[in-house]
């Protein structure tokens, strides 16, 4: 499926980024909230507007909106001070549940478009001129504007053979690590399988502001062979990056899903589609292996979610939802500094004591994971993992940086802080859909001598 191939090439850039960082040394791994929506950006707004989403609307603000005259409605209007494609022509027709206004060129009725003819007087100073840009990262449904008119999947469906719907998953990630920045956007459509439906419950989840020694779970496979598995899967196991099979990992799986072309998909400025040569997947423009700067992606934003629906008749109607890309990630204090061998680590850590730390990017509403795993030559000493609430800073306690076993060389000691997000997919025939974000960055950790 185009899940799992995401999946893979994501795991695969990881291992092949820290394959290439070790051998430069010579040879040697959401947010969501209750949504009172209560708009967090931070200008002086006097306004009622109160949506969570980055709006699109053709209210009559008097906001520093001025091309100048240079835009010709309706084939053109000002958004932003750059003219842009009114909905009247095909590069800016209206999404799903929307009017196209034939004087003014703009969208209304549906998706980001307000309904609300406010008048702002106040000096606004977002990017946005013609309405608040927020910076919350609400990834739900309850008043927010980006699904309206879009029926959503539901959680609680179970597999319908005769009418399995179809599946769509969108991610959008980027990692600095030992010094490298990649980034990965990617996706893909497909009929919706089985085994998306009625999942394994999520392990429980870490308290807020606290830690967890982690402990190895040998695997257990789900199935023994295809006779404990529906007609249409087969048992078997996950591999790993170089492809060898993972046992105890063996599941039941539907194969041979044909990946769908259903037309661009549009996540912010973004646009992804059908590629040919990556199996179908969706990649930026529909070419490269899902790959992207890192430089470019437009972090700190809540991304709307577009598409016009599959142009062969198949079912699946215009897209509409959104997903968070948090702010990007760095750390700073204690401050990285370059190893001999030209790689960021962290120095002078007790191994024993309170290891406290700040990054950049907060967002009190989310979590940020952080993982201390120490090691050695001999192998992995232990682990820890800690939910801490994304305000910022965070102090592991001196007891739980001594379970992660910070071993004697650098090179085996490692920080990852891990920033996430989820979003929502919605649409007529969509019963299963996934869009998830992530920032994370990684170090090897020198321990005090």
């Amino acid at each position: 499926m185009i899940r799992q191939w995401s999946r893979t090439l994501w795991h695969g850039v990881l291992v092949l980024g820290l394959a290439g960082a070790l051998a430069a040394c010579g040879g040697s791994s959401s947010s969501g909230d209750g949504d009172a929506d209560a708009d967090a950006d931070g200008d002086a707004d006097t306004d009622a507007d109160a949506d969570a989403d980055a709006d699109t609307d053709a209210d009559s603000d008097t906001d520093a909106d001025d091309c100048g005259g240079a835009c010709s409605p309706p084939d053109s209007y000002c958004d932003d001070g750059a003219c842009v494609p009114g909905c009247v022509t095909p590069e800016g027709r209206c999404g799903f549940g929307e009017t196209c206004d034939p004087v003014t060129g703009r969208c209304s009725g549906g998706g980001d478009a307000d309904s609300d003819a406010d008048t702002d007087t106040d000096a606004d100073t977002d990017v946005d001129a013609d309405a608040d840009v927020d910076t919350d990262t609400d990834t739900d449904a309850d008043g927010d504007t980006d699904t309206a008119g879009y029926p959503c999947p539901d959680p609680g469906a179970t597999f319908n053979e005769a009418d399995p719907g179809y599946s769509v998953f969108l991610m959008i990630s980027a990692m600095e690590m030992m010094g490298q920045s990649i980034g990965l956007a990617a996706g893909g459509v497909t009929q919706a399988a089985r085994e998306e439906f009625g999942g394994v419950a999520a392990p429980d989840a870490i308290p807020p502001d606290t830690c967890r020694v982690d402990t190895i779970v040998e695997p257990t496979p789900e199935c023994a062979s295809a006779a404990d598995c529906a007609p249409e899967q087969s048992c078997l196991p996950e591999t790993d990056a170089e492809g060898a099979p993972i046992a105890g990992t063996e599941r039941c799986v539907t194969e041979g899903l044909e990946a769908l072309d259903v037309g661009p998909i549009r996540v912010g400025t973004m646009t992804m589609a059908y590629n040919p040569g990556q199996s179908g997947a969706y990649t930026m423009g529909g070419q490269g292996d899902g790959q992207v700067d890192p430089n470019s992606l437009p972090y700190g934003q809540l991304l709307q979610i577009r598409g016009d629906g599959d142009p062969a008749g198949l079912g699946l109607g215009p897209l509409g939802g959104n997903l968070y890309l948090p702010p990007r990630l760095e750390l700073t204090s204690p401050e990285p500094v370059m190893s001999q061998m030209r790689f960021p680590q962290i120095e002078g850590v007790d191994p024993a004591g309170d290891f406290a730390m700040t990054w950049s990017g907060s967002n009190p509403d989310g979590v940020l994971l952080i993982n201390l795993t120490g090691g050695s030559m001999q192998g992995t000493s232990g682990s820890v993992t800690c939910a801490a609430v994304d305000d910022g800073e965070f102090t592991i306690p001196g007891d739980m940086v001594a379970a992660a076993g910070l071993g004697q060389y650098s090179m085996f000691n490692q920080l990852t802080l891990t920033r996430r997000s989820v979003g929502e997919i919605c649409g007529e025939g969509l019963t299963a859909s996934e869009a998830t974000s992530e920032m994370m960055i990684m170090m090897f950790v020198k321990p005090a001598q």
